[in-house]
């Protein structure tokens, strides 16, 4: 009988000691796969607690605060717009033969702020959600619009020698890809062709880059879903993959590009910072601005790239439209490119839209007669109540 005791005895002292081994593994793994991947799994967990819907205005103005960014220094001298006071909003306003109240759309749209500008003039100017004229406001894809500006001041000063050449003269990542000839100007224009989809692909590409892996090594191996200019569709990578482009080209990184070729130069207010992922800056949009500072950028569209006498040339290769749509059967009712679409700031993506001398400037696409090819439309919308 004692020995039977005994026996059991040492049998639950081994199972203890299996169990004590065990865990100490586990703490061992943990303390490894924490030193390796903490800060990304850190990272990952304050991104996805950001984009919660209860986060999300406070994310969008604080996004410095949380995401790890790179400043982008704002210039000696500041341009000041003028400000007229007592000018009180339309009340209403008519789009596609529907009519809207202003204050509905802001509250529909979570609109986080509003300016309208007038001939360098401040005609309204609100903040919601806390906000205020220090803020700087998160970009989301209107961060594209900066990257497209970069990539024109890149070809301008001889850096990328065209818009036309291809991917693969600048990102060694896609030699001997099927990527590899994708013309500079498709990406430019949401025409790549890649075989990439933006709503059931984005989630894994940021969780894989994320994690570590190279961005244009994930993206090459996507390959072609059709040939460069057949269809526009929207994809965020083309514009990741223009940053690279622009950094391989210049040297500089697109927050150092961006310091020096248009933030000390077309006097901006505020510093800016530029979210980083995997210490390189998000070229799909990440950038944080104040509302003022997002219309000095503007004016140089409106001025033709020319600030202070100084020409900036802007956006390479996005006016024009250069596809034809060969698909039958619904044409899509918008198109989105690497273009201008502020100053409205909003967490919701219909309110990003470019008001400027009482006309609403959209992108619906329109069939040419003479090419039977879709370019975009500009439109003068029916306003109700006081114009401004």
């Amino acid at each position: 009988m004692m020995g039977l005791e005994k026996s059991k005895g040492e049998n639950a002292m081994k199972k203890m000691k299996w169990i004590w081994a065990a865990a100490g593994s586990i703490v061992v793994l943990a303390g490894i796969i924490w030193a390796c991947f903490g800060e990304k799994i850190k990272t990952i967990y304050v991104s996805l607690n950001s984009f919660k819907d209860e986060n999300l205005a406070h994310t969008f103005q604080h996004t410095p605060e949380i995401q790890p960014t790179k400043k982008i220094s704002r210039g000696e001298n500041t341009f000041q717009f003028l400000q007229e006071d007592n000018v009180t909003l339309t009340e209403e306003f008519d789009f596609e033969n529907t009519r809207y109240p202003v204050g509905s759309f802001l509250e529909d749209t979570k609109t986080t702020a509003l300016l309208v500008i007038k001939d360098d003039v401040v005609k309204y100017e609100k903040y919601f959600c806390g906000g205020n004229d220090d803020t700087l406001f998160s970009s989301n894809s209107m961060g594209k619009s900066f990257v497209s500006a970069l990539m024109g001041i890149a070809v301008a000063e001889g850096y990328v020698g065209s818009v036309e050449d291809p991917l693969g003269k600048y990102i060694p990542e896609f030699k001997n890809t099927e990527l590899e000839d994708i013309p500079i100007k498709a990406c430019l224009q949401m025409a790549s062709g890649i075989d990439f989809n933006e709503d059931t692909d984005m989630s894994g590409f940021s969780m894989r880059t994320l994690m570590g892996s190279p961005a244009m090594k994930v993206i090459a191996k996507y390959g072609m879903q059709e040939k460069p200019y057949t269809y526009r569709r929207y994809l965020s990578i083309n514009t990741e993959i223009l940053g690279k482009v622009i950094t391989n080209a210049t040297g500089y990184s697109l927050a150092e590009y961006m310091e020096e070729k248009l933030w000390k130069k077309i006097g901006a207010a505020h510093d800016a910072y530029w979210t980083l992922s995997n210490g390189t800056e998000l070229a799909m949009g990440g950038l944080s601005v104040s509302l003022r500072d997002y219309a000095r950028f503007a004016r140089l569209y409106l001025n033709g790239g020319i600030y202070n006498g100084e020409q900036r040339k802007l956006g390479a290769g996005q006016r024009g439209c250069q596809c034809r749509i060969l698909k039958t059967g619904r044409k899509p009712r918008r198109i989105q490119r690497n273009r201008i679409r502020i100053p409205v700031v909003g967490a919701g993506r219909g309110g990003r839209r470019v008001y400027g001398n009482r006309r609403l400037w959209t992108v619906d696409l329109c069939k040419s007669r003479r090419t039977g090819d879709y370019c975009k439309d500009k439109r003068r919308p029916k306003v109700y109540g006081k114009v401004l």
